[in-house]
C-alpha cells in the first residue's frame, strides 16, 4: 500500500494532518509527487521520525521531489528527525542532494523535545526560510549553507549555537537566553533581537533546570552580539554587510545604552532601538545626510548627531 501511495494521490497538492494525538508515526508521504505543502499539527504520539517517511524502498530521487512549505507543529514528543534514506554513509551522501529538492519554507512550532536538526537538510539547496519557535531542547543550529532568505528562532530556551549560515541574509532572536555563540554568517544584512527578561511565568514553571536569574544579563548586550558587530578588538565573526538592526531590550539596558552609545549605532546604516517595558525609543540612519529621531528627552546623543 505505502509503495502505490503516490499512485493513488498523484495530483494531491495540499495536506494537513491536525490533532492527530494517536497516529504513531508518520506515513511514506515523500511518494506524493506532486505534494507542494505539508502541515503535521497536533501528532502527539510521534517520537522519531525517519526512513519510514520516505519509505525504506525509495530512492532520494524520488522523495519529495516538489514539495515547497514543511510545517511540523505542537509534536510535543517528537524526539529524533532523520533524513537519511539509506544504511550506508556513502550511499547517503551520494543521494542526499536529491532531498527536498524544491523546499522553500521549514515552520517548526512547539516541538519542546526535539534534540537536533536532520543533518540531511543541509543538502535542501532551495531552502529560503526556516522558523524554529518552541523547540526547547534544540542546542545549535548551523551548517546550512544554502538557507538565505531569513532565519526566526523564538523562545527556544536551550539554544547555545547559531553558525555556519553564510548565504543568510535576515536573523531574528526572541528570547533565546542561553545563546552563546552567533558566528559565520557572512552575507547578513538585517537583525532583530529581542533581549528582555529571559524565562518568566509559565516557561520558568515548564523549564525547571533553566536559571531565572537572567535579569542582570539582560542589563548588557550579550557577548556574541557584540562580537557579530565587531565591537570587541579582533572580533573575528564581525559582519560587513548588515544593513538594519532592530533591538527590544530591558529598561535597564535602554538606560545604559543612553548612557553609552555602543559605537556600532555609527556604522550601522539603520538603527532602532526600544525598550520593551515602556514605549521609548531611538533611531538612527546614517544618511547622507545623517539623521537621529526619539521620542525621549536626552542629551547624550549629541555626539551621534554630529
Amino acid at each position: 500500500m505505502s509503495s502505490s501511495l503516490g499512485a493513488f494521490f498523484p495530483h494531491l497538492v495540499f495536506l494537513r494532518f491536525h490533532d492527530c494525538r494517536f497516529c504513531p508515526k508518520v506515513p511514506p508521504l515523500g511518494l506524493l509527487p506532486q505534494l507542494k505543502y505539508l502541515d503535521i499539527d497536533g501528532a502527539e504520539a510521534i517520537v522519531t521520525i525517519g526512513p519510514e517517511l520516505f519509505d525504506p524502498h525509495t530512492s532520494a530521487i524520488t522523495a519529495f521531489p516538489r514539495l515547497e512549505y514543511l510545517k511540523l507543529r505542537h509534536m510535543r514528543n517528537l524526539k529524533e528527525w532523520s533524513l537519511d534514506l539509506v544504511g550506508e554513509v556513502g550511499d547517503e551522501t551520494r543521494g542526499a542532494s536529491k532531498l527536498l529538492p524544491r523546499l522553500k519554507c521549514l515552520d517548526l512550532e512547539n516541538c519542546p523535545e526535539l534534540i537536533a536538526l536532520p543533518k540531511g537538510l543541509a543538502h535542501a539547496t532551495n531552502l529560503q526560510e526556516l522558523y524554529i519557535r518552541g523547540a526547547h531542547s534544540l542546542r545549535e543550529i548551523k551548517n546550512l549553507p544554502s538557507l538565505t532568505d531569513k532565519l526566526c528562532i523564538g523562545r527556544n530556551m536551550r539554544l547555545e549555537r547559531v553558525s555556519n549560515l553564510p548565504m543568510l541574509k535576515s536573523l531574528e532572536i526572541l528570547n533565546c537566553p542561553r545563546l552563546e555563540h552567533v558566528e559565520n554568517l557572512d552575507m547578513l544584512q538585517n537583525l532583530v533581537l529581542e533581549h528582555p527578561s529571559a524565562v518568566q511565568g509559565h516557561s520558568a514553571k515548564c523549564l525547571p533546570d533553566i536559571s531565572t536569574n537572567f535579569d542582570q544579563q539582560t542589563e548588557h548586550l550579550p557577548r556574541w552580539l557584540l562580537d557579530l558587530l565587531g565591537q570587541h578588538q579582533n572580533a573575528p565573526t564581525a559582519v560587513q554587510n548588515l544593513r538594519k538592526f532592530l533591538l527590544i531590550c530591558s529598561s535597564p539596558l535602554f538606560k545604559g545604552i543612553l548612557e553609552d552609545t555602543p559605537n556600532f549605532i555609527q556604522w550601522i546604516p539603520e538603527v532602532r532601538i526600544e525598550d520593551v517595558d515602556g514605549p521609548s525609543w531611538i533611531r538612527y540612519a546614517r544618511g547622507p545626510p545623517p539623521s537621529f529621531q526619539t521620542n525621549i528627552q536626552s542629551e547624550k546623543f549629541k555626539s551621534v548627531r554630529s
